[in-house]
């Protein structure tokens, strides 16, 4: 798999002054026009040490798919798709309410 650049601690989906971003667009990484969650779960995946194989294996979830994310093919994944990778490496995907700054 290339290597991926690290994404940046601070989430993208809210602006610095605290108000949500305007358009899918703002969601996404400058660079790359992919989604975060999907850059992040494969950053996971590579820090793992685990094979795309024994992901398949695990959830179900294609080798094939797992390539195209390491390549930036895919733009907009399934979020079922990364609840399942995330869930096969030990992790969930949830919804956190921030606290007000």
């Amino acid at each position: 798999m290339p290597r991926l650049k690290p994404v940046p601690a601070e989430t993208p989906f809210i602006r610095k002054d605290g108000t949500l971003a305007a358009d899918y667009k703002e969601l996404l990484t400058d660079k790359t026009r992919c989604e975060p969650l999907m850059l992040r779960a494969n950053m996971l995946l590579q820090a793992s040490g685990k094979r795309p194989s024994y992901i398949q294996a695990k959830c179900g979830v294609t080798t094939q798919t797992l390539r195209n994310w390491a390549k930036h093919k895919t733009r907009r994944p399934n979020s079922s798709t990364l609840r399942f990778v995330g869930a096969a490496l030990g992790y969930d995907l949830d919804f956190i309410k921030r606290s007000k700054r």
